[in-house]
C-alpha cells in the first residue's frame, strides 16, 4: 500500500501535463524528467525490498517453536492464555516495570520542559503577530537537546507506552486508573508546544489503532474507520487554522481545510516535494551529498543544519527513498532497500512472539515508523533511534518469551520424569 501511494501518484505526474513550482524552480521539461526519474528510482527500491523480504523468508524458513499465537498482530489476543501464563511467570512482571517508569519519566519530562518555556508558542496565539513568524516560533532549533528530548518522548516511548498498558488493561489491572489519561494527555501537551499536524495525526491513529485491534465486528471497524476519517479531517484542518495564529474560521472552513490536508498534504504533497526538492536536484550522473548536510549526527558534531539556513533544502522532509537518493544515490537505494526488506521481514517474524501487550505496541511502533518514511527523511536522529530501538525492543521482550518456553518445557520433562517414575 505505501508503495502504491509512492508510486501511483508519481507515475501520474510523470504521465500527464501535471506541474508545480512550490519549493523549487523547474522549467516543465525538468519536471517532467524529475517526475520519470522518481518513478525509475522508487521502482528500483521497492523491488530491491522485496528482494530483501524473499531473501529474509527463505533465509529462515524453519520457524522455531512459539510461546504465543503467531497469527496477524490485528488478531484478536488470546487473552486467557496470557492470563494464565502472567499467573505461572511472575517475572514478567519486570517487563511492564520497564515500560512503567520509562513512559512516566518521559511524560514528567514533557511537563518540565512546557514549564520551562515550551507553553510559549500556544500562549502567544491569538496576539498581534505575523502569520508565518507565528508558524516558524521554535524553528530555529536553538536548543536542538530539548528538541531531541520532545521527539523521544512522543515519537518513541509514550507512544509504545500507551498502547501497551492500553492492551494490558484489557487483561490486567496492574495499575492505577490515573495511568493511562496522564500518558495521554502528556502527549498531548508535547503536540501542543510545537503546533505540528504530523504528531497530531499519530495520537489519533494511535488511539483508534488500539480499538481497531481489538474489535471483531466489521460493522464495528466500519464504523472506526469512518470516525478516524472524519477526525483527521476536523483536527487537521483545525490545527492548520491554529498553526498560522488564525482565529477566524468556521466549521465549514475546517471541514475544506481538513480534506485538501488528507488530498493534498497527505497524499500527493510526499510526492511533489521529492520532485523538486531531491529527482530535481540531482539526476543520475549529478554528485550527490554524501550525508554532507545530513542531521543524523548533528548534535554529536555540532554541524546541524538549522530550519532556516539556507541549506535547509538539502534536509527537508523529501521522504526516504528521495532522501537516500540525494545522499548516496543509486547505489544507496540498492543497497538500503535491500537492507529495510531484510529489516522488516526480521520485524515481523519477531513481533509475532510477543505477548499481546507488547506485540500490539511494537506493531504501532513500526507504523509511526513508516509513517515518518513516508513524510519526513531517512537519515535522521529520530528515524535511525525508531530503527535501533525495535530491534531492541523485540530482543528484550523475547528473551522472557524463551524463558517462557523453556520453563514449559522443563515442566513437561518434570512431568514426564514423574509419570514414569
Amino acid at each position: 500500500m505505501l508503495f502504491a501511494l509512492i508510486l501511483c501518484p508519481t507515475a501520474y505526474i510523470a504521465s500527464t501535463e501535471y506541474y508545480t513550482a512550490y519549493w523549487n524552480y523547474l522549467s516543465v521539461e525538468q519536471y517532467r524528467a524529475a517526475a520519470s526519474r522518481a518513478f525509475i528510482v522508487g521502482t528500483i527500491f521497492c523491488i530491491c525490498y522485496l528482494g530483501g523480504l524473499f531473501f529474509h523468508k527463505l533465509a529462515s524458513r524453519v520457524a522455531p517453536q512459539q510461546p504465543f499465537d503467531t497469527s496477524s498482530v490485528a488478531a484478536p489476543p488470546r487473552f486467557k492464555q496470557l492470563q494464565a501464563e502472567q499467573q505461572r511467570h511472575s517475572y514478567m512482571f519486570v517487563q511492564h516495570r520497564i515500560v512503567y517508569w520509562a513512559a512516566l519519566f518521559s511524560a514528567l519530562l514533557v511537563w518540565v520542559i512546557f514549564f520551562s518555556g515550551g507553553y510559549e508558542k500556544v500562549a502567544q496565539y491569538g496576539l498581534n503577530i505575523n502569520q508565518l513568524d507565528y508558524r516558524l516560533i521554535g524553528a530555529n532549533d536553538t536548543n536542538r537537546a530539548v528538541t531531541a528530548l520532545i521527539q523521544i518522548t512522543r515519537r518513541l516511548v509514550l507512544p509504545f507506552a500507551i498502547v501497551y498498558f492500553i492492551v494490558l488493561n484489557w487483561y490486567s489491572r496492574t495499575y492505577s486508573r490515573w495511568l493511562l489519561p496522564f500518558l495521554i494527555f502528556s502527549l498531548v501537551i508535547s503536540v501542543i508546544m510545537t503546533l505540528e499536524r504530523g504528531p497530531l495525526m499519530l495520537v489519533i491513529v494511535m488511539l483508534f489503532y488500539a480499538e481497531f485491534i481489538r474489535s471483531r465486528s466489521l460493522t464495528r471497524l466500519f464504523l472506526i474507520c469512518l470516525t478516524l476519517f472524519c477526525a483527521i479531517i476536523m483536527l487537521g484542518g483545525a490545527m492548520t487554522f491554529i498553526q498560522y495564529n488564525i482565529q477566524d474560521f468556521d466549521l465549514g472552513d475546517i471541514t475544506f481545510t481538513g480534506w485538501d490536508f488528507i488530498s493534498n498534504r497527505a497524499v500527493m504533497a510526499p510526492n511533489f516535494v521529492p520532485i523538486e526538492l531531491s529527482y530535481g536536484l540531482f539526476d543520475f550522473s549529478s554528485e550527490k551529498l554524501l550525508l554532507r548536510f545530513s542531521r543524523l549526527t548533528g548534535l554529536i558534531t555540532g554541524n546541524y543544519v538549522g530550519t532556516l539556513q539556507h541549506n535547509s533544502i538539502y534536509v527537508g522532509p523529501v521522504g526516504a527513498i528521495a532522501d537516500i537518493w540525494r545522499n548516496l544515490g543509486i547505489f544507496g537505494v540498492i543497497s538500503i532497500g535491500f537492507l529495510l526488506g531484510l529489516y522488516f521481514s526480521h520485524l515481523d517474524r519477531a513481533v509475532k512472539t510477543l505477548d499481546p501487550a507488547a506485540r500490539a505496541a511494537a506493531t504501532f511502533t513500526v507504523i509511526s515508523l513508516v509513517f515518518y518514511f513516508y513524510y519526513g527523511t531517512f537519515f535522521s536522529q529520530g528515524v535511525f533511534l525508531q530503527i535501533f530501538a525495535l530491534l531492541a525492543i523485540v530482543r528484550i521482550f523475547r528473551r522472557d518469551d524463551a524463558r517462557i518456553q523453556h520453563d514449559q518445557m522443563w515442566k513437561i520433562s518434570h512431568n514426564q520424569g514423574r509419570v514414569l517414575s
